[in-house]
């Protein structure tokens, strides 16, 4: 008993380390760009980024819950049924809103920001994938630092336009995503049903509850 008590503090004392790495991460992160950019440049590059992030969550159907949830539940999910929360919902969705959003909005760069909002939906459920798979530090580090940190190399790797950072960003954050996929199969497996259970029970709640978390964080 007081072995596994141990263990428990152990891991949860690195769990409140890596969360405030990840914090102290992100605010050096914007501190560099606004330090960068100066205020108009770095205002421009944030409201783009904001809407980034309403928009991968808005396009998620609530993909990264969903997986999360799925995948421990103990009876699986089918691969096709991951890769369409992934990114074959979110790319659908952003397709079709896209033409809409260009003619409502045109001064917004709404392709690059689409195009960072799928990436980063897909980062998020790549970190669900992770998290299932027992590797709780890689997918909190993916989760909550991957985007910044990529905004951040996308911001020093380009200049000009606010909507070029955003690509750059989707291009990292998308390889790392990717590696950590890849990285995660070799991880032990999620156990499998012959016959999964209805996955689209609940989705709306966790879908709402996403968005309404997201909204709150980017009204400041």
């Amino acid at each position: 008993m007081q072995t596994l008590f141990m263990r428990f503090k152990s891991r949860a004392s690195s769990a409140m380390a890596l969360r405030a790495a990840i914090v102290g991460a992100n605010f050096a992160v914007m501190i560099g760009l606004a330090a960068m950019l100066g205020a108009a440049r770095f205002g421009a590059l944030i409201y783009l980024w904001s809407i980034a992030l309403l928009c991968a969550t808005a396009l998620s159907a609530g993909g990264p819950l969903v997986l999360l949830r799925g995948l421990t539940n103990g009876q699986g999910m089918p691969a096709w049924v991951v890769g369409l929360y992934a990114a074959g919902l979110p790319l659908g969705l952003a397709l079709l809103a896209g033409p809409a959003l260009v003619w409502a909005f045109p001064a917004i760069g709404w392709w690059a920001v689409l195009g960072a909002a799928v990436v980063i939906n897909f980062s998020a459920c790549v970190a669900s994938i992770l998290r299932a798979r027992g590797s709780v530090m890689v997918s909190m580090a993916l989760r909550d630092a991957g985007p910044f940190l990529a905004l951040g190399c996308g911001a020093f790797a380009t200049s000009g336009d606010p909507s070029s950072p955003l690509a750059v960003a989707a291009a990292v954050l998308g390889l790392v995503a990717i590696s950590g996929l890849i990285w995660a199969r070799s991880l032990p497996k999620a156990v499998h049903a012959q016959k999964p259970a209805r996955q689209s029970s609940g989705v709306m709640s966790l879908w709402g509850a996403s968005l309404v978390g997201v909204a709150i964080a980017q009204m400041d």
